[in-house]
C-alpha cells in the first residue's frame, strides 16, 4: 500500500493524496478512532485500480472504508524542484505527525453523552 500518491509536481510544489495511519485505540467518550475515521473521512477520491497511476488499491480503499487509514489531499512545497521521494517521504512522516495530533483533538470527546 502507498503512503503518498504522487498526482502533479509544479517545480517544488506537489500535490499528493496522502494515507494517514489511525491509531487502533479509544477516545475519552470511549469510541475506537478507527470508527471516528470511518463515519467522518471514509472515502477516497482516487480511481479504483491496482495502487498505481493514481488509482486506489483493493486493499488501500477497505482500509480507508474502515478507518484503518484516513486520506487527505495535500499540497507540500519542499523548497527544490522535482523533489526527491526522500523529501516527500519526510514531509508525508511529518503530515502523517500533525494529521494524527489534530485528528484526535478535534474527535477527543465525539461521541460524548449528556444529561
Amino acid at each position: 500500500m502507498a503512503n503518498v500518491h504522487i498526482l502533479t509536481i509544479d517545480g517544488a510544489e506537489v500535490l499528493t493524496v496522502m494515507h494517514f495511519a489511525v491509531p487502533n485505540t479509544n477516545n475519552s467518550s470511549g469510541i475506537n478512532w478507527r470508527v471516528i475515521a470511518a463515519r467522518v473521512h471514509g472515502t477516497t477520491s482516487l480511481p479504483d485500480g491496482d495502487g498505481t497511476g493514481g488509482t486506489i488499491s483493493t486493499g488501500e480503499k477497505t482500509s480507508i472504508t474502515s478507518g484503518a487509514l484516513v486520506e487527505q489531499m495535500r499540497f507540500i512545497k519542499l523548497g527544490t524542484d522535482n523533489p526527491s521521494g526522500a523529501q516527500i517521504d519526510a514531509a508525508f512522516t511529518a503530515e502523517q505527525s500533525a494529521f494524527q495530533t489534530s485528528f484526535q483533538a478535534k474527535y477527543a470527546r465525539y461521541g460524548a453523552t449528556r444529561g
